[in-house]
């Protein structure tokens, strides 16, 4: 069999950093092989793949010493125009990689670039798109794509270009199950019907034994240990819940027939009643397009309903009580970048202290803790984009707990995490909700919802479709990890930022 990469890294080093970034990392990928890379926050991952396309050396300042050849030929020789013929490209955050205006447009130009006829790339196009499950969008605005639908239009750009090579950071990371597991699928489907290469930094939570031919292990940097597919340990199952629910009788949240729609007629959620009670860990799920989002964006009094009735603390969600009442909540996104602003990680940690009445050895101390206790001691003083994006979710944790609010409302905070990380996260929030605070927490992930959660909301077509109760979660687990219901296209367009 042919080689399509072979990878000698003896280190990768950064200027301003201390130590190789990657180190000792020999390995030959044959063509048609799908390896998928594993591994912890922090571990290399995302950097591996972007020394794999040169962009570590050419666009991040990277020193190489060994050498990446791709198709035979040396990847710092490589034009880039040259390396998008062998190999598609998928970042582990899609809004990074989307430059057009809308859907059609963004999966055209990767081939409008590359010199296609403008027949060739309308064909290709729509077959990419298609397959992609985004047919019908094509005019649909790039800025008002969910998530799910942005990771997989990126998908689709990629697929049009024919590569023979593709390489994947998580591109699952902000896909519901069932959608995940979709994607997965396709990119097997690939794989085996078109003989393409694939190098996948993997989800968490999947089999990777279903579809890797070998499984990679880094760990600081370096490759730890190689796995043959089928070898590759099962991800584990959802533990039981680890504490007893401790909820009070206190209402703290409350929507009473809460429905919202956008300009234009767009239904983001419609008819939702249901309460919150002090010390409750709370979960929200439903397929991309359920109304999550909006439902979240109430919830935070970034939008205000347009019928019914949100109440927090007893108080009524209004434009002048909401920033009030923002102040007891604290909340973590699920993209961090959203969130991080400061130019340190103990800077960012601390921005939330800053208007409260405490002294700074006091301020600086809660700092420490908290960092120590999300595994981010050690990077005080750097600068928060120097992290991965895993260490930029915890670090968004830290700055979302720091300050002692009465609930959190995590949307997504385990996506693009491994499962090491993933607990790091949830046993945080667990810990806030055992110190009597209250967690609301919007999640693809069932393992994490059924391990810690005492409550399911269950959203379907924008409307609240299940409440289920802890006792329930044994009856309802195989369809969660199934994922549930038809994915459908969402409904939140354009107007919703707008709207905010």
């Amino acid at each position: 069999m042919d080689t399509a990469l072979q990878i000698n890294i003896k280190s990768l080093t950064f200027p301003d950093q201390a130590g190789a970034a990657l180190k000792n990392i020999a390995l030959t990928v044959k063509k048609g092989e799908f390896i998928a890379v594993t591994g912890a926050s922090g571990a290399g991952k995302s950097l591996l793949l972007h020394t794999l396309t040169g962009a570590a050396m050419k666009y991040e300042g990277g020193l190489l010493d060994g050498s990446v050849t791709l198709m035979g030929k040396d990847i710092m020789e490589l034009p880039l125009a040259a390396i998008c013929q062998y190999l598609g490209y998928m970042f582990q955050e899609p809004q990074n990689q989307i430059v057009s205006v809308t859907v059609e447009a963004e999966v055209a130009f990767g081939l409008a670039n590359l010199g296609y006829s403008r027949e060739e790339i309308a064909s290709r196009s729509k077959e990419a798109l298609s397959f992609a499950g985004l047919q019908g969008l094509e005019n649909r605005k790039t800025t008002s794509l969910s998530g799910g639908q942005a990771q997989r239009l990126v998908f689709a750009g990629v697929l049009a270009l024919s590569t023979p090579v593709l390489v994947l950071d998580q591109p699952g990371a902000e896909l519901d199950r069932q959608g995940k597991l979709k994607l997965y699928a396709l990119i097997r489907k690939i794989h085996r019907e078109k003989g393409v290469t694939v190098i996948v930094a993997a989800d968490h939570g999947l089999n990777l034994a279903d579809f890797a031919d070998r499984v990679l292990v880094l760990e600081k940097g370096t490759l730890k240990k190689v796995y043959r597919g089928r070898d590759y340990p099962s991800p584990p199952l959802p533990l039981p819940a680890r504490r007893p629910a401790v909820k009070t009788a206190e209402t703290v949240l409350s929507l009473e027939n809460v429905s919202y729609v956008y300009r234009g007629g767009i239904l983001g959620c419609e008819e939702i009643t249901f309460q919150v009670r002090r010390g409750e860990f709370l979960a929200i799920m439903g397929v991309n397009g359920s109304g999550k989002t909006t439902l979240l964006k109430l919830m935070e009094g970034l939008l205000l309903p347009t019928r019914g009735k949100i109440e927090v603390f007893g108080k009524a969600m209004t434009k002048k009580s909401a920033f009030a009442l923002r102040a007891k909540i604290g909340f973590l996104f699920q993209n961090p970048d959203l969130q991080i602003f400061a130019d340190t990680v103990k800077k960012e940690a601390a921005f939330a202290l800053k208007n409260l009445p405490l002294k700074e050895a006091e301020k600086t101390a809660k700092v420490e803790k908290i960092l120590k206790k999300v595994g981010l001691a050690a990077y005080g003083d750097c600068h928060p984009q120097c992290l991965s994006r895993g260490q930029r979710q915890k670090l968004a944790a830290a700055s979302a707990l720091i300050h002692d609010p009465e609930i959190i409302i995590a949307d997504e905070p385990t996506a693009g995490l491994q499962e090491e990380d993933c607990r790091l996260v949830m046993d945080l929030l667990a810990d806030f909700r055992a110190d009597g605070g209250t967690v609301i927490l919007v999640s693809h992930d069932p393992g994490a919802v059924l391990a810690y959660a005492d409550r399911i909301l269950l959203l379907d077509r924008q409307r609240l479709s299940a409440d289920y109760e802890q006792r329930d979660f044994e009856t309802v687990a195989a369809s969660l990890w199934q994922g549930g219901e038809e994915e459908r296209h969402e409904h939140e367009d354009e107007h919703e930022e707008k709207a905010v």
